[in-house]
């Protein structure tokens, strides 16, 4: 599996990995309705926005399975909410059923990490779905510097 930097091309890829982990992880957890009116042409445009118009805060990777195809992916960039500590946040972090348990997400997670403290920001957020049981960032979740 190899990581590496997104591109404007990518748009149709993560769109497919968006949709289709999103009906797979949350099926049980979300209303069936609302998983299975998620679409690849509803979430391209979100994808192309943010890979084509070139906002250098933000750092979107994929992962590639050894045949080239994109079965992850992970986007992060400053800090959405106002949360105290954090100067920056794991945005999403999906990966295909087949691409699961191979190493990806710490991966993607370190490669994020990188790409962030590049641009100068040093704490990073990751929000989780609390209905998931064990959900793999929370393991590995950290305080801020300076909390409690």
């Amino acid at each position: 599996m190899r990581i590496r930097q997104a591109a404007c091309t990518d748009a149709e890829s993560i769109a497919r990995v968006h949709v289709t982990s999103w009906q797979t992880t949350y099926r049980g957890t979300m209303p069936d309705a609302v998983l299975d009116a998620q679409t690849v042409s509803q979430r391209r445009p979100q994808w192309r926005r943010r890979l084509c118009d070139g906002d250098a805060s933000l750092v979107t990777l994929v992962a590639e399975s050894d045949a080239g195809q994109v079965v992850g992916f992970a986007a992060a960039g400053p800090e959405r909410d106002g949360v105290t500590g954090f100067d920056s946040e794991l945005e999403a972090i999906y990966l295909l059923a087949t691409a699961q348990r191979q190493g990806a997400v710490r991966r993607l997670v370190a490669a994020a990490a990188r790409g962030l403290l590049e641009l100068g920001m040093h704490s990073m957020l990751a929000w989780v779905v609390a209905a998931r049981p064990r959900p793999p960032l929370q393991r590995r979740a950290r305080r801020p510097r300076g909390s409690a």
